[in-house]
């Protein structure tokens, strides 16, 4: 497993990112993309840096199912068609990186 800290992770009101339970910080305050202040985009890219731990869980059980149905399904041709689709081996090649599995 990432050696990150586990979630919940929550965006405070400078758009630190911190972990929610005990208030520490994961982040310091997002540089802001606009001079003027905060804009959309800031505050979508702290709350997109704080759902990582959930993101990364859900990835995890989706390919674990993913395993499980290919364990079932290896020898059906409809499942040969799709199983080395190019996104599927994409996304497991980010997870195990994040994971500290491959380079």
């Amino acid at each position: 497993m990432s050696k990150h800290t586990p979630g919940p992770w929550a965006v405070g009101p400078d758009l630190e990112v911190f972990y929610a339970p005990n208030g520490c910080g994961i982040t310091r305050p997002l540089r802001l993309t606009s001079l003027v202040g905060r804009t959309e985009e800031d505050v979508a890219n702290a709350h997109l840096i704080a759902a990582a731990p959930e993101l990364l869980d859900a990835l995890e059980r989706l390919f674990d199912e993913y395993e499980d149905r290919r364990g079932q399904f290896c020898e059906d041709p409809i499942w040969k068609k799709w199983e080395r689709v190019d996104v599927v081996e994409e996304a497991r090649r980010l997870l195990d990186e994040l994971k500290g599995e491959k380079e």
